[in-house]
């Protein structure tokens, strides 16, 4: 799924805070790994060479102290394992990844969800959970499949 565009639902792609407020929660039980990340009004320490893993309750809490944040280019993976599992090897990218076509895959093998930002132009949305995906496509209806 992706959001191309103006969006009616968020203020400018990818707003963090707005982006967790609209998907009800579905953050709360996941792992995160936040990478090739370049971002306003969120803290550089995110914003290295090197992924950051944090759990579904830190990264709400920095969605939080950091209303502002809006990941210009960067990936959020969604895992269901614990932190210290995740093949840090693995490291998803936003511009240089085949997102645009049709057949994309999550790029992190372990990852059962993918948002990428691209840009400040597009909100892209990828899960192996068809219930995080409806909630996505309900929570901005003007989203659009791009996969066959």
């Amino acid at each position: 799924m992706v959001i191309y565009h103006e969006s009616q639902s968020l203020s400018c792609h990818t707003h963090l805070k707005e982006f967790l407020l609209r998907m009800e929660g579905f953050h709360l039980d996941l792992t995160w790994m936040l990478s090739d990340i370049e971002a306003t009004s969120f803290p550089m320490s995110y914003q290295t060479e090197a992924p950051s893993i944090v759990s579904g309750i830190a990264l709400e809490k920095l969605s939080v102290d950091f209303p502002h944040c809006q990941i210009i280019w960067g990936v959020l993976s969604g895992f269901r394992i614990p932190p210290e599992k995740i093949n840090l090897d693995e490291c998803p990218v936003s511009e240089e990844s085949q997102i645009w076509e049709p057949d994309y895959q999550i790029q992190h093998s372990q990852a059962v969800c993918e948002l990428v930002a691209w840009d400040s132009s597009a909100t892209f949305f990828r899960s192996l959970d068809p219930d995080h995906t409806s909630k996505f496509s309900n929570a901005f209806p003007e989203s659009m499949s791009i996969s066959t």
